[in-house]
């Protein structure tokens, strides 16, 4: 059950018409109140993740460097990646 399902919403045409687009795609059930389609939105947020990026992909967003490593070894297979990144720009 959504929270304040038991109040009553506001009329406000912007939060029904929500309502309705919501229910229309299956997220939202009307019965008494709104029943929240869990399954559904589960099965959304999953196929919506991204894999969680491993080794020193995790400091990168694709060839930008989003923060040091603290351990010198990671900043150093950074500083190497980014070294053969630049290498090859020149190169082209």
């Amino acid at each position: 059950m959504l929270c304040g399902q038991q109040e009553q919403l506001p009329e406000d045409r912007t939060t029904t018409k929500n309502l309705e687009r919501w229910e229309k795609i299956g997220l939202l059930r009307q019965g008494p109140g709104w029943e929240l389609n869990e399954q559904l939105l589960t099965s959304a947020l999953r196929a919506r993740a991204r894999p969680k990026p491993e080794g020193v992909q995790r400091f990168f967003n694709g060839p930008r460097l989003l923060s040091l490593p603290a351990k010198p070894l990671n900043g150093t297979r950074c500083c190497a990646r980014s070294g053969m990144r630049r290498l090859a720009l020149m190169r082209n």
